[in-house]
This record gives structure tokens, C-alpha cells and sequence, in this order.
């Protein structure tokens, strides 16, 4: 197990209207590094919420918040913090804990390995579902990994889970041409990170579905950002053709 209180890192935590989710999560990050207000920084991106996650933040000293007028969309939020951190590693990670923090291990091996950016993935082998997401979104989660494989080229089995450790020099440059402002912005940084040639490892973790996400709080609200999500990655590789071939 690494020594959480000797890295050298930032935690950016998107988050929209987790008022009730978030706590657990920072509690469970000041249990994992009691040294965290020395050691490691926790950038907290307050996406226009309606609720207290302003107020809750702000409970916990460790915490830096970066609180934005309005909500403009997870993709928006996670590339505010990813580039205004300053530290070697920047681990992105969802604000409800799906993947606990025990599986940072896993991310930070594939790093020392030479990897520039280390993404937790669901549907390997090597992944633990303790539970899962309902039908519905499940479903419609294996249809878009799959459409997200063949319209953008990516090899990756698992885009879309909130638990990725970046080097600084990748996220920075990365996010530094990134545009998306929905959910479709993994596929986006994934895809410009791909293009500038850093080095992606893909590795299974544990995860477990937590109800409560604002975003997809009905049926209808699954379809919407389906759709939008669908929309944005057909956007991907034309919005970065030029990138391409200067990379070429």
C-alpha cells in the first residue's frame, strides 16, 4: 500500500449538487491521508450547485474550493481543476467515492511503470462490480463504450469512469485544448491525449454504483445526456483534426 502522505498530489473532485454524497467522500479522504492538509491537495469544483455543497466544502479546511457562477457542465468543472493544479500527479475522481480510494495503488503502479495517464476501467477481467448501475444506465453505458470505440478510434473498454490519474505535463497539455462541457469530455481528453502521444494504461478496479447523482435523477435525464453524449463525441475528432495532423 502506498503512503498516501509522501505523494505529491491534487484530488479534483467535479461536483454538482453533492450536498449529501460529498461528505462521506471527504471523510473518507481525511481518513486515507491523515497528513492531507501538508501532503496532498483537494480541489474541490463547485459546478453552479442550487444546493449547500458551497457550505459543506467549506466544513472541511483541507478542501480548496473552486466555486463557479453557474453550472456549466462536469466537462467545464474537471478541466478548471485539472488545470489549476500544480502538482506532479493530479488523480480526477468522481464526488460520490464509486471507486474507493484503495484503488489509487492500482493507477499509481501503471505511472511508475512509465505510463503518462492511468484509467480505472469497469468491464475488465480484472474489475469488481460490488453494485452495479440500474439496467437502464448500465445498458445504455455499453452501448455508448461501444459506438465511443468505433467513432473515435479509442481502444479503451471504459471512458466514462470517474477515476483517472494524470501526470501534470499530460493534464495540462491535454486539458489545455479540451472544449467539452458535458459528460462526453472523458472521450475528448482521452482522445487529445492519444493524439499528442502520451501513454494510456486502461486497469480494472473495484467500483460500486451510488444513487443520488443530480444529473440522472430520472429516466428521462439518462436519455438526454445519452443523446448529448452521442452528439459531442461524433464533435471529437473534427474538432481536433488540426491537432491530428500537427501531431502527424
Amino acid at each position: 500500500m502506498i503512503e498516501s502522505g509522501a505523494l505529491d498530489l491534487t484530488i479534483v473532485i467535479p461536483a454538482y449538487n453533492e450536498a449529501l454524497r460529498l461528505p462521506r467522500t471527504l471523510e473518507a479522504l481525511r481518513a486515507w491521508s491523515p497528513a492531507i492538509v501538508d501532503n496532498i491537495t483537494v480541489l474541490v469544483v463547485n459546478d453552479g450547485s442550487t444546493d449547500s455543497t458551497t457550505e459543506v466544502v467549506k466544513d472541511y479546511p483541507f478542501c480548496t474550493l473552486i466555486d463557479l457562477s453557474r453550472n456549466f457542465g462536469k466537462g467545464y468543472a474537471v478541466r478548471e481543476g485539472m488545470l489549476a493544479a500544480e502538482t506532479p500527479l493530479i488523480l480526477m475522481m468522481d464526488a460520490d467515492l464509486a471507486t474507493p480510494l484503495s484503488e489509487f495503488d492500482k493507477l499509481y503502479a501503471m505511472i511508475s511503470q512509465g505510463y503518462d495517464i492511468a484509467i480505472g476501467s469497469r468491464p475488465l477481467v480484472s474489475s469488481t462490480l460490488a453494485v452495479r448501475q440500474p439496467i437502464l444506465r448500465e445498458g445504455a453505458g455499453r452501448v455508448f463504450n461501444v459506438l465511443v470505440r468505433v467513432i473515435s478510434g479509442l481502444p479503451f473498454y471504459d471512458t466514462q469512469c470517474g477515476f483517472k490519474l494524470w501526470t501534470n505535463l499530460s493534464a495540462r497539455k491535454t486539458f489545455h485544448h479540451c472544449g467539452i462541457h458535458g459528460f462526453a469530455y472523458d472521450v475528448e481528453s482521452l482522445h487529445v491525449a492519444t493524439t499528442l502521444g502520451f501513454k494510456i494504461a486502461e486497469t480494472g478496479v473495484e467500483w460500486a454504483h451510488q444513487p443520488g447523482a443530480a444529473a440522472f435523477s430520472s429516466p428521462l435525464s439518462y436519455l438526454f445526456h445519452a443523446r448529448r453524449m452521442l452528439v459531442d463525441t461524433l464533435k471529437v475528432r473534427w474538432n481536433h483534426r488540426a491537432l491530428r495532423r500537427h501531431s502527424d
